[in-house]
């Protein structure tokens, strides 16, 4: 049996972490963005939480919760404007979540899900997301975790590439 673990994110994981998103960005091009800034990438301003996945004393894979007015600004106003007229005070982001291929199929993922839920609720707070269009297994995870699809859009990556989008809220 694999000895795994869904815990918060600790400094030293970091460098396991540049690694995790390098072989998820080789395997499924997440983030579209790349993987040049990856230190910033997993850091984003208004990070509130950040959990890992660990299997076998190896970081895994990856969740982080945003300010909703520091995160992304896509599913926020999807949800303020769109959606059911909630606050962005009220409202944060979870983003930065990826699982190596390798450690996939174990529950992993629904665990850092399951993670940023119970955070929300214990908080008070109502949890948006973009996911695109073509990480099917993200969105059928989400889905089965509660999430429900508010709206749709377009993502822009800085190098001008556009990417269909669904933005999603929990509960």
């Amino acid at each position: 049996m694999t000895a795994t673990l869904i815990r918060p994110r600790q400094a030293s994981d970091i460098p396991a972490l540049v690694e995790a998103l390098q072989d998820v960005y080789n395997s499924d091009g997440y983030p579209v963005e790349g993987t040049s800034t990856a230190l910033t990438f997993l850091s984003p301003p208004g990070l509130l939480e950040a959990w890992v996945a660990v299997q076998e004393g190896v970081v895994v894979g990856h969740i982080v919760v945003i300010a909703g007015e520091k995160g992304n600004q896509a599913p926020v106003q999807a949800w303020t404007e769109f959606g059911e007229g909630g606050k962005v005070e009220q409202t944060v982001v979870v983003a930065r979540f990826f699982v190596r291929e390798l450690a996939r199929g174990r529950g992993l993922g629904r665990g850092l899900v399951d993670a940023t839920c119970a955070w929300a609720k214990e908080n008070d707070m109502r949890i948006v997301m973009n996911v695109l269009s073509h990480n099917v297994g993200a969105m059928k995870l989400y889905e089965k975790a509660g999430f429900r699809i508010i709206g749709k859009g377009i993502h822009v990556n800085p190098q001008g590439q556009r990417f269909p989008q669904y933005f999603y809220v929990y509960g």
